[in-house]
C-alpha cells in the first residue's frame, strides 16, 4: 500500500532522494513530492476500465502532438513531408501515420532539431543508454517522464508484495573507472548517506562474479534475507546456478524481479525452484523507462498506458500488427516533452495480448518476446563479468560522445582472449585504445583482447541482437 501517514510519507521522500534512484542533484530536489502524487494517482487509475484509459491516453497523445508540432524542429518538418497536421492524431490508433523514429535518424538530428525550443544538452538531463542492446544512444530526458516512470515501477512493486521497509538486494552493474577520478561531492555525499543510514537495500557486482565472489554473494544474502531480489537475468540465474551446486538453500526472498535481458522459462524455473519465489519480468528501455510489469498472474506484462503507447510493426515494414501478432516494438513516450520519441522502435520484438488480465487491472497486456540477449564473459582471472560491463566502460571513458559508438559486440573465442568490434563515427587513438584494453584487463586478467573498428554488425542467422557473445563453456 502507498504510505499514508506524514511520518511514512516521509519515509517515502527520503527512500526516493537517495542515491539508489538517481545520484543527480536535480533529482534529488523534486522525486519525492512528484512520484508520491504519481504513485497515488496510477493506484487509481490501473482499476479504470480500458476505454477509461484509453481516453485519457489519448488526451495526451493529443497534447504531445501539439506539442511537438509547435517546438521541435525535426517533428514540424516530418509532419510538412506527410502532409500531416496536429488534427490528423486524434487516437493512439492514428499513430500509424508518422513515420517511425530510430536511433539513426536520432543521431542525425541530435540534438539541434530534436529537442524542444529553449532546451538546452546540460550534464542534468543528458543520458546515455544502449546497455542491453549493444546500440549506445546519448539523448536528452525530461523529468516529468521519469517520475511517472518510477512511479510505475513503484505500483510494480506493490504488486509483487513489496511492503514498505522491506529489504531489497540487488546484483547489479558497479562504476568501472574508480582509481584517480573522484565523483562529484554531491554524489560522494549521497552516497556516504545511503551506506550509513538505509539498511534496506544492499548492492552486488554483476562485473565480479567468480566462483569466490559468488560464494561470498550467497553468505551474504543467507545472513540478510532480502524480501525482493532484483538484478540482471544472467546474472541472478548464475547466483541461483551456484546455489544449486553448493546446497546453498537459505535464500527465499518473497519476490525475484529481472529486468535488462530476456527471461526464459528455463530461467525462470531455476530462480523459482532454487529460491522458493514468485518471478517477476519487466519491460522497458533506457528511453522510454517504465514500459510494462508483470502482475501475480503471469498472463503477460501490464503496460503503463498512462505513460506510454506500445505499438507492433511489421518485421519489415512499418505497418501496425494486430494484437497476437509477433513484431517490432514501438515506443511512444506521453511524458518526455524535451526530446519526444514518437513510435521510437529499438530493435525488440514483442506482441500485444488480446486478452483481458484475471487481476482486474485495465491496463493492457503484452509480450517481450526477444530482442536482448547476453551472455556472461569468463575472464582468464577466473572472474565473470555480466554483458553490461562493456557498455558500463564504454561510457565511463566518454567514448559514446567522444568517438559517436553507435553499435558494439563483444566475442570472446577463447578463455584468453575477446575481440571487440565497434561501430564509431571517429576512431580513437592508440592511447585511448590501450587505456580500453587495460581497463578489461582489469577485471578480466591478462587476455589477448584485441580491438576492431567495423563498418556495421550483422545479427545472428536467427536475427538476433547479441552484444556480447561467449563461445567458451563454463569448463573449458
Amino acid at each position: 500500500m502507498i504510505p499514508a501517514n506524514k511520518f511514512q510519507k516521509l519515509k517515502f521522500y527520503l527512500n526516493l532522494t537517495n542515491p539508489l534512484i538517481d545520484r543527480k542533484v536535480r533529482v534529488c530536489r523534486t522525486y519525492g513530492r512528484t512520484v508520491y502524487d504519481h504513485l497515488v494517482f496510477l493506484e487509481r487509475s490501473q482499476w479504470w476500465t480500458p476505454e477509461e484509459l484509453e481516453v485519457f491516453q489519448n488526451d495526451k497523445l493529443k497534447r504531445l502532438i501539439r506539442h511537438v508540432y509547435e517546438n521541435i524542429p525535426y517533428y514540424r518538418e516530418l509532419f510538412a513531408r506527410n502532409n500531416l497536421a496536429p488534427g490528423d492524431i486524434r487516437t493512439a490508433e492514428d499513430l500509424h501515420k508518422i513515420p517511425v523514429l530510430t536511433k539513426y535518424v536520432i543521431r542525425k538530428n541530435f540534438p539541434d532539431r530534436m529537442l524542444a525550443g529553449g532546451a538546452e544538452v546540460t550534464e542534468d538531463n543528458v543520458r546515455r543508454t544502449g546497455a542491453s542492446t549493444g546500440e549506445p544512444l546519448v539523448f536528452c530526458g525530461d523529468y516529468r517522464s521519469f517520475d511517472i516512470a518510477w512511479a510505475s515501477f513503484l505500483r510494480f512493486y506493490q504488486w509483487i508484495g513489496y511492503e514498505w521497509g522491506d529489504k531489497e538486494a540487488r546484483v547489479w552493474g558497479f562504476p568501472i573507472i574508480t582509481d584517480g577520478r573522484k565523483a562529484p561531492i554531491h554524489q560522494r555525499a549521497a552516497d556516504w548517506l545511503y551506506g550509513r543510514y538505509v539498511p534496506n537495500r544492499r548492492y552486488f557486482d554483476a562485473f565480479n562474479m567468480d566462483e569466490e565472489k559468488l560464494g561470498e554473494y550467497a553468505a551474504e544474502l543467507s545472513r540478510y534475507k532480502p524480501h525482493i531480489l532484483r538484478g540482471y537475468v544472467s546474472a541472478v540465474t548464475s547466483l541461483a546456478d551456484y546455489c544449486r551446486k553448493n546446497n546453498i538453500n537459505g535464500i527465499r526472498p518473497k519476490a525475484i524481479t529481472t529486468t535488462a535481458e530476456m527471461l526464459h522459462s528455463s530461467d525462470r524455473k531455476l530462480l523459482q525452484k532454487q529460491f522458493s519465489s514468485d518471478v517477476f519480468d519487466q519491460y522497458a528501455c533506457g528511453e522510454c523507462l517504465g514500459v510494462a510489469y508483470e502482475c501475480k498472474e503471469h498472463k503477460g506484462m501490464h503496460i503503463t498506458a498512462e505513460h506510454c503507447v506500445v505499438e507492433i510493426l511489421d518485421e519489415h515494414k512499418d505497418e501496425t500488427m494486430p494484437a497476437g501478432e509477433r513484431g517490432r516494438i514501438a515506443i511512444t513516450d506521453l511524458d518526455n516533452y524535451v526530446m519526444p520519441f514518437i513510435r521510437y522502435v529499438n530493435g525488440d520484438v514483442g506482441r500485444l495480448k488480446k486478452e483481458i488480465c484475471g487481476c482486474g487491472r485495465g491496463l493492457p497486456l503484452m509480450d517481450y518476446a526477444e530482442g536482448r540477449i547476453t551472455d556472461m564473459i569468463r575472464g582468464a582471472n577466473g572472474n565473470v563479468v555480466h554483458g553490461e560491463f562493456f557498455t558500463h566502460l564504454l561510457e565511463e571513458m566518454g567514448w559514446l560522445e567522444q568517438f559517436g559508438v553507435r553499435n558494439f559486440e563483444a566475442v570472446q573465442k577463447d578463455r584468453n582472449g575477446i575481440h571487440w568490434y565497434l561501430v564509431c563515427d571517429t576512431r580513437p587513438g592508440q592511447q585511448e585504445i590501450s587505456e580500453l584494453i587495460s581497463l578489461c584487463r582489469r577485471y578480466l586478467g591478462n587476455m589477448n583482447i584485441e580491438v576492431h573498428f567495423v563498418e556495421n554488425i550483422q545479427p545472428t542467422p536467427s536475427g538476433k541482437r547479441r552484444f556480447t557473445r561467449s563461445e567458451v563453456t563454463a569448463g573449458s
